[in-house]
């Protein structure tokens, strides 16, 4: 009977260290699943962050491609008007000359 009590006493004994590590392990899981959910909401958080800013960037980026768009036009505008002036410079000379 003693020996049957030793034994009885050794798996009680065991089964607490058991359940010991079993609440230990429960607990450490809520805390890697709670620690997940905050990261996963950081994470999502900087990823609205980010859509913002490229947002922004792709409104600032259309504004200037825009912008240089009217640039070039004004540029080919300026180039033809200096070719119609030296144009009209060099039909005034040619006439000229050729009416002395």
């Amino acid at each position: 009977m003693a020996d049957l009590e030793t034994r009885v006493d050794k798996l009680e004994g065991r089964v607490s260290s058991i359940e010991i590590t079993v609440e230990k392990l429960s607990q450490k899981v809520d805390d890697f699943i709670a620690e997940s959910r905050a990261a996963r909401a950081e994470t999502k958080e900087e990823l609205k962050e980010m859509r913002a800013e490229m947002k922004t960037l792709n409104q600032r980026m259309d504004s200037t491609l825009k912008n240089i768009q009217n640039l070039t036009v004004a540029a080919m505008v300026g180039i033809g008007a200096a070719i119609l002036g030296i144009g009209g410079i060099s039909i005034a000379v040619i006439s000229f000359v050729i009416s002395k």
